[in-house]
């Protein structure tokens, strides 16, 4: 319901709910709360999938400040001692 407050309205008027705003779980909105590189702690969160004119440009922004990620490296070759 936080990500759709008006849930109840939309599905009497309409009698289905609106896709784009159904909250799916990709967790971009949790990480723009937790990037803290923003001087007032946290960047503005929203969903930067469905939102993409707003929260687009933010989520740019937020990935260029993150450390790149290691690519694990394969295990070591077995040497054959036989």
């Amino acid at each position: 319901s936080l990500a759709q407050p008006d849930w109840v309205r939309q599905l009497r008027e309409h009698g289905r709910l609106d896709r784009k705003r159904i909250c799916r779980t990709f967790s971009y909105c949790t990480a723009l709360m937790r990037a803290k590189q923003h001087p007032l702690g946290q960047f503005p969160t929203g969903c930067p999938p469905f939102d993409k004119e707003v929260y687009g440009p933010i989520w740019k922004q937020v990935q260029a400040l993150q450390p790149p990620r290691r690519t694990p490296e394969p295990p070591p070759a077995e040497s054959s001692s036989a």
